[in-house]
């Protein structure tokens, strides 16, 4: 779930479809602990039973409802409309089962623009939000000790944002994402296995998209720009465009087992193909800029073109980090592999003393560069091989020790302690 451009989520759930979630903070589970410092997050979604049940709900604001503020002369433009389900249960009973969610959330917020320079470009308008989540799984038992499952799930978000733009230079986010997950469990007398096929397609736009009453300035050819005077701030916004794009195609195992009743043996394995793509407009959107303060202007004071040019910048609307091509895009891409394998043994050496002891291997074929990229060895004069390209080191193991004490063996008081070595997620912007 994780953005691998700038290390956001890529994925949103409702509420509703969580079953439960943990935080792990400074885990000591080595299945995910390789990949962070920090720790990590897992989400266990809703499922189906022999029952069937469900819920649904409906919620609204709307200024109607609302007070007119104090020395105001109308009440400002706001409506929130959220709305959403969950259903679940069998097609056969202790056999085959479902689970169904989904989640609508819709606001129209208002907002103004205050200009102390330009008054008479004041102006209000509605920042509109909309947000849709949906949810469904199937879990099928053929038999008791296996179990399968597929999930599915969608969302998707089209918002503008209040803090990085404004009523007259707008920025909106643009988000869907769609992931698939299927999963095979089965124990035996000694073993359990865990096995994970996941696929996430995760796709990001920003754009700048006029407001309804406001227009953007625009050349004789109708080309839109921005407008800069004083502290009036008009035209397409300065982080637009942009588009995001990344594809994860992962296989996960999980297994463990009993040994000579003191230890438990726990291993696995994860392979995450990521491909990433997008753009950005390095250059910003064709920009005039107006000096405010060079004192009395011919015309009209409220034309911003009458004031003296003090800069202006133009460029291409596009600019990719990479020279391959991904995700219909001719540039931009990146194609990087994820490997890591993991053992841990928990040693119950006494009844009130267990050791924690593991080993996990992290590898990834694309972590910084191209691979090919060649050498640059005019930095070699700063220093010995840097102008070597990088590349992720081949020898990154994740050792880690740890115990468990209980002092008195009677269950209330233990003392803990461990160490572990992991390596951070890298993000590739």
């Amino acid at each position: 779930m994780t953005d691998e451009t700038v290390g956001t989520t890529v994925a949103n759930l409702s509420t509703d479809a969580v079953q439960e979630f943990n935080l792990q903070r400074s885990s000591f589970d080595l299945s995910t602990s390789g990949l962070t410092t920090s720790g990590a997050i897992s989400i266990a979604t809703r499922y189906g039973g022999n029952k069937f049940s469900g819920s649904g709900f409906f919620f609204k604001q709307d200024k109607k409802f609302d007070a007119r503020p104090a020395f105001e002369a109308r009440k400002p433009e706001f409506n929130r409309d959220q709305e959403g389900y969950r259903f679940q249960g069998p097609f056969i009973k202790s056999k085959l089962f479902f689970f169904s969610n989904f989640e609508r959330f819709n606001q129209k917020d208002f907002s103004s623009y205050v200009s102390a320079d330009f008054p008479s470009f004041n102006g209000t308008s509605t920042v509109p939000i909309k947000a849709r989540y949906a949810l469904n799984r199937l879990d099928w038992t053929p038999r008791d000790n296996v179990k399968i499952f597929y999930l599915h799930n969608f969302n998707d978000d089209d918002s503008t944002s209040r803090s990085l733009g404004t009523v007259r230079s707008p920025f909106q986010n643009v988000d869907w994402t769609n992931t698939h997950i299927i999963g095979l469990d089965f124990v035996s007398s000694k073993f359990t296995h865990s096995f994970r096929f996941g696929y996430v397609n995760f796709n990001n736009r920003i754009e700048s998209r006029e407001l309804s009453g406001f227009t953007f300035p625009k050349t004789s050819q109708g080309i839109p720009y921005l407008l800069e005077v004083g502290d009036l701030v008009a035209g397409p916004n300065n982080l637009a465009p942009q588009q995001t794009y990344q594809n994860n195609y992962q296989f996960k195992y999980d297994g463990s087992t009993a040994l000579f009743n003191k230890h438990t043996l726990k291993y696995g394995a994860d392979i995450n193909r990521i491909i990433l793509g997008g753009f950005t407009n390095f250059a910003g959107p064709l920009t005039v800029i107006g000096d405010f303060n060079a004192g009395p202007v011919s015309g009209s004071p409220n034309d911003l073109l009458n004031y003296p040019l003090i800069d202006a910048s133009t460029g291409p609307n596009a600019g990719f980090f990479t020279a391959r091509p991904a995700h219909n895009l001719p540039f931009g891409g990146k194609y990087n592999t994820r490997f890591s394998f993991y053992v841990n043994d928990q040693w119950r050496v006494l009844p009130n003393l267990t050791f924690n002891l593991g080993l996990r291997y992290n590898y990834e074929t694309n972590y910084f560069s191209d691979r090919n990229a060649p050498r640059l060895p005019q930095l070699d004069q700063f220093g010995p091989r840097l102008g070597d390209v990088a590349k992720f080191p081949k020898n990154a193991f994740s050792p880690q020790l740890g115990f468990a004490w209980d002092v008195f063996k009677d269950g209330k008081t233990s003392v803990r302690g461990g160490f572990y070595l992991a390596y951070e997620g890298y993000i590739f912007n």
